[in-house]
């Protein structure tokens, strides 16, 4: 993955939640009139088994290689290496080919970034993504590549997406064959490790980020937008380390 310099950050022309419902409809939209037949091979697992199932890390790297074969704007490329040494996918989408951070910067478009799989058992963003990804290859969402440069990490916790087993969440219903584990394979959770970074995951993810300098970034099922941004020192708004003062000047007993 290309680290080159990029440019300060932009607004984004789409309002991030457009995109949210965009990419929730290519899992469970029909296709409409006009739009290209999707290939036998171009289904996703989840579709063939009514959602029921999920695409190992091995036939997600199939599926993602096939698209790329499909379309010119779309680019499979690997950010990093898990801690067990698997590869670290990470999907580019962009109509004019800015495969690279300059390049992407250079269009002028909004770099949307969409994180799936940050604990592996929670995998319907992916599943998800690899369908909206489909529709884009085979021009059926021209929405995005007019829109925006759009990275999909398809999963980040690679190691743990491996680790299945029915009773990794047990209250939880499918993939029929188990569940992804919640942490990596050192035992670390990737989504209490961005601070301290002591997961070369997340020392990958990071580095993805400051390359590209997204906007906001989609971490499904996550309620909300998120923007992991590299290690800084923790910072505490002034108004509140203001008040906390005035707090513990107040509190003190005479003549402490």
């Amino acid at each position: 993955m290309s680290c080159s310099p990029a440019g300060p950050r932009r607004g984004l022309a789409v309002p991030l939640l457009a995109f949210g419902l965009l990419l929730l409809s290519a899992s469970v939209a029909p296709p409409l009139a006009g739009e290209t037949p999707i290939p036998p091979d171009h289904w996703t697992k989840a579709e063939l088994t009514g959602f029921r199932s999920t695409a190992s890390y091995a036939e997600t790297i199939e599926f993602l290689i096939r698209l790329e074969r499909t379309s010119p704007f779309l680019k499979l490329d690997f950010y990093g290496r898990s801690g067990a040494g698997r590869r670290m996918p990470v999907v580019v989408v962009s109509k004019e080919k800015a495969f690279t951070p300059a390049e992407a910067w250079k269009s002028g478009k909004p770099v949307v970034l969409v994180l799936n799989g940050i604990h592996a058992g929670e995998i319907d963003g992916k599943d998800a993504c690899l369908s909206l990804l489909r529709d884009v290859a085979l021009l059926n969402r021209k929405e995005v590549l007019d829109a925006l440069t759009l990275l999909v990490v398809p999963i980040y916790n690679v190691d743990g997406h491996e680790r299945v087993s029915p009773y990794n969440r047990p209250n939880q219903d499918g993939p029929v064959e188990g569940m992804g584990f919640r942490t990596t394979a050192r035992g670390l959770d990737l989504n209490r490790d961005f601070l301290k970074a002591d997961a070369p995951e997340t020392r990958a993810l990071l580095a993805l980020v400051d390359a590209w300098k997204p906007g906001p970034t989609s971490r499904p099922p996550s309620p909300s937008p998120t923007a992991p941004s590299p290690r800084r020192p923790p910072r505490s708004p002034p108004g509140w380390r203001r008040s906390s003062r005035r707090r513990s000047s107040t509190s003190r007993r005479p003549g402490t």
